[in-house]
């Protein structure tokens, strides 16, 4: 399970495929369906409860704060 604390992201690499609903699309096979070479980025306010990498998923890049720029 990945955890995202506040302000934190992390990278997935090969993330699974969501319908417009935000579900997970499986094949005929009943297996998930990766985007292979694909990137997404996950951050605390979409994903705020820990979540699970689906099979071929890779934590690319650990929860990682924020960096943030003050602005004048």
């Amino acid at each position: 399970m990945v955890i995202l604390g506040l302000r934190q992201y992390c990278i997935i690499e090969n993330p699974v495929l969501r319908n417009d609903k935000g579900e997970i699309k499986l094949d005929k096979h009943d297996q998930v369906i990766v985007q292979h070479g694909e990137i997404e980025y996950r951050f605390n306010n979409l994903y705020p409860e820990p979540f699970p990498l689906y099979p071929k998923e890779v934590l690319q890049k650990e929860p990682t704060p924020l960096t943030t720029v003050r602005n004048g």
